[in-house]
């Protein structure tokens, strides 16, 4: 039913014609005022039958289980279901899932389902609980529509237990039937270990909060692996995990992507058509061997596997960018962005590929509008200065390079390294000699950051070292800096 503030459809405009007393008057109150009662009741429940949604939503967020138990112990089985359905629909075509990582900013807060559904851009919203009652878990269920708050459909179910995976399975499962009927759902292999299970559920969670969260999740992954040596999505989570510590520099290419390339292929060995798994091996592929042709394969693969994976398509978007078909790879990233639209990672990348495809001014303000919303992060300064320094504007590239003093946090990929690069080609000379010696220091220490080096050689036409430089880094041959002007 409508709630307050609804207008209804209709409203009757004329008035009541008067009934001949042949009755007491009291008789005719009571006629006169059920006719009024069936009008509205009339009126609302049409309402209601035409305002009710019927066609399917072509997006959907699925919120964090609120867990309605008195003991506040289900937090794992809600991960755990959250995760399941999030599997289930996100391999469901032309139906766009929005990311865990940008959901899971509701948990425990109350907000509006129409300002939830405007921030994540999605038309539905999945909203979910559990409790215990002796000894059975009570489930509830509900699609709703962002729009207007009405809902599609509303479930509630009172199950055993003892088999956790089951329950969240059968659970996912159903919320798919309904959004999508027609869709063929893939079986995934249940855990055999149910601790093993609640471990993989936590590594999920510590390997959200990247990069700080990768080592914890790593050991979870392990701990998880060590009870189930056959568990897939362990072995996928794993290989995730090693790919990022490589990226963030928390080890270098040489310690980490040979156990990544094992974990990925292990997965794959017990699920060919895990598209995490895919991921992770297409992403070692691109950013450790190189080997383009593998890269896209498997990244192609992952994303026809699960189409809303948002970081298969993401790592997609970069394989398209590396390859020099930036154009594409621009298309896809803003695919990215739009399936997590609340992970600021993702909006970096999609700034950088705006300055990729030459669109300087909308680079600017892209990263602008990040600034604005994540106030004091390096990522979106990191951004603006590089804009500039691209464009080889001088007086608002070195103040922007300057500034990035400001944030020492960044370390070398958002404050060190793009700020040396723009004292060594605007500032004094002497300070900027120092920077990138302090640089080079820096890099060969941490792992990370020798694409700043091969820009700096780039800058003097000294192609030797700066490829050699891109030799060091832990992606491409190709990139879209030698497109660059």
């Amino acid at each position: 039913m409508p709630g307050p503030g609804y207008q209804p459809l209709f409203q009757s405009t004329s008035a009541i014609p008067e009934v001949l007393p042949s009755k007491p008057a009291s008789s005719i109150n009571r006629y006169r005022a059920a006719a009024i009662v069936l009008i509205l009741i009339g009126g609302s429940s049409i309402f209601w039958w035409i305002s009710r949604p019927t066609v399917a939503p072509n997006s959907i967020a699925v919120l964090p289980v609120l867990d309605s138990s008195d003991e506040r112990n289900l937090e794992h089985f809600g991960d755990g279901l959250m995760d399941q359905i999030l599997d289930s629909l996100s391999s469901v075509p032309n139906l766009k899932v929005v990311a865990r990582t940008s959901t899971m900013q509701f948990k425990s807060k109350s907000a509006d389902i129409r300002d939830i559904g405007k921030g994540l851009g999605a038309a539905a919203v999945l909203e979910s609980s559990v409790r215990r009652a002796n000894g059975r878990l009570r489930i509830t269920l509900q699609l709703i529509r962002a729009a207007d708050g009405y809902h599609y459909w509303s479930q509630t179910f009172e199950r055993d237990e003892r088999d956790p995976f089951a329950l969240q399975d059968e659970m996912a499962r159903y919320v798919t039937s309904r959004v999508a009927p027609k869709q063929a759902q893939a079986q995934r292999h249940p855990p055999k270990n149910p601790a093993a299970y609640d471990l993989y559920v936590q590594a999920r969670r510590e390997w959200g909060h990247m990069p700080e969260g990768l080592p914890a999740a790593e050991k979870d992954y392990l701990k998880a692996l060590a009870l189930d040596q056959d568990f897939a999505l362990a072995w996928s989570g794993l290989a995730e995990t090693y790919s990022y510590m490589i990226e963030w520099g928390l080890g270098s290419a040489a310690e980490f992507s040979n156990k990544a390339r094992s974990a990925a292929d292990r997965a794959l060995a017990l699920d060919p058509d895990l598209a995490e798994a895919h991921t992770a091996r297409g992403t070692i592929a691109m950013t450790v061997d190189w080997d383009w042709k593998r890269a896209e394969q498997e990244l192609k693969r992952a994303v026809e596997l699960r189409p809303s994976y948002a970081y298969a398509v993401h790592w997609y978007a970069h394989c398209l960018e590396y390859t020099g078909r930036v154009k594409e790879g621009f298309v896809k990233m803003q695919e990215a962005q739009a399936l997590d639209p609340l992970l600021i990672m993702f909006d970096w990348d999609l700034g950088s590929s705006y300055i990729w495809n030459r669109q300087y001014d909308k680079a600017l303000e892209h990263f602008a509008r990040v600034g604005k919303e994540h106030t004091h992060d390096p990522g979106s300064a990191y951004g603006i200065g590089f804009t500039y320094y691209v464009m080889g504007q001088k007086d608002p590239g070195l103040a922007a390079g300057r500034k990035l003093a400001e944030f020492p946090e960044g370390g070398i990929m958002f404050s060190q390294g793009p700020r040396a690069l723009a004292e060594a080609r605007w500032g004094e000379p002497a300070e900027g000699k120092r920077q990138i010696r302090d640089l080079e220091a820096a890099i060969t220490k941490q792992h990370v950051g020798a694409d700043f080096m091969a820009l700096y050689y780039l800058d003097r036409h000294d192609l030797a070292h700066a490829f050699a430089w891109f030799d060091r880094a832990s992606i491409r041959p190709f990139c879209p800096w030698t497109t660059l002007e």
